[in-house]
């Protein structure tokens, strides 16, 4: 029972560390300061990899993406996460995304997020897990798309309209996994959401 207990206890722990963690990103990225690594700023030219980027509703029926800019684990990002694996950067990266979709503008009750893989340009200096895409995704390239679940409407709806505590249990919530052939009949099942 006490190792059971002890497990537990330590997982928490290590999820509370990466939420702290996860909101001190935040706060990086808001105030638009660039993390520097030995007295240069982290950023580099970066090969075909997994990017994150928030999308519109409309997005899910358009057989073509234009998408500019996502976010990916880049040197930078490993820099400031230096004891997370590559699972949990890739979810930092993809609530980094997400937090894109809540400053949007789109008042939606959930947050749209695909993770493709493409080439990506280089990171920016003031945001290290932005990258420049600038140029097409079809859905052949995308790997999964992401969204949040019912229940979780009036935490996003909050944040959107600038609560400060809300937008920081965005951070916490669960986002559904969609595979990319769903995403029509996702599209109709995020109507029926706007709709009710």
């Amino acid at each position: 029972m006490a190792i059971g207990y002890l497990t537990i206890h330590l997982v928490n722990t290590r999820v509370n560390c990466m939420t702290f963690r996860f909101q001190e990103w935040l706060r990086l990225r808001r105030e638009l300061v660039a993390r520097q690594l030995d007295g240069e700023t982290v950023y580099d030219m970066l090969e075909s990899r997994r990017i994150f980027s928030a999308i519109s509703l409309d997005d899910l029926e358009k057989a073509v993406l234009e998408i500019p800019s996502g976010h990916a684990v880049t040197p930078g990002v490993r820099a400031f996460f230096t004891e997370e694996d590559d699972e949990e950067l890739d979810l930092i990266v993809q609530l980094a995304a997400a937090d894109d979709h809540l400053t949007s503008g789109a008042y939606v009750p959930f947050r749209l997020v695909i993770a493709f893989d493409g080439a990506a340009g280089s990171a920016d200096e003031n945001e290290p897990s932005r990258v420049s895409v600038g140029g097409q995704v079809r859905w052949r390239d995308v790997a999964a798309i992401f969204v949040d679940e019912e229940a979780s409407a009036g935490t996003i709806l909050s944040a959107r309209k600038g609560d400060e505590d809300a937008y920081n249990d965005c951070a916490d919530l669960d986002m559904l996994w969609y595979h990319p052939s769903e995403r029509l009949k996702l599209a109709v099942e995020l109507k029926r959401r706007l709709a009710t």
